[in-house]
């Protein structure tokens, strides 16, 4: 159900396939545990979730974006998107 098209480098694209979502999902719940968030960087880009990002999202993740500049971490935010999947909403976001 995602496409990743042809002129997508791998520094732009980077994709988890679903089936394997669903396993690791299913073997941390056997161990008790919850996936919460994924985390991802936008490589010269704002930390802000991209169209692709909204179109591949989970509506019960928090998305963590850290903005990479030349290389050089700047901003990280965090996203959750609506439950209509229209749109992102911002999340509060604390790095201690």
């Amino acid at each position: 159900p995602f496409e990743i098209r042809a002129e997508d480098s791998e520094r732009n694209r980077n994709m988890v396939d679903p089936k394997d979502q669903l396993r690791i999902d299913r073997e941390a719940r056997e161990k008790g545990m919850d996936i919460i968030s994924y985390y991802h960087s936008h490589p010269d880009h704002p930390a802000r979730p991209s169209e692709f990002d909204r179109k591949n999202a989970w509506p019960i993740i928090v998305y963590v974006i850290l903005a990479v500049e030349k290389g050089i971490p700047r901003e990280m935010t965090a996203w959750l998107l609506s439950t209509d999947g229209a749109q992102f909403l911002p999340e509060p976001l604390t790095v201690r």
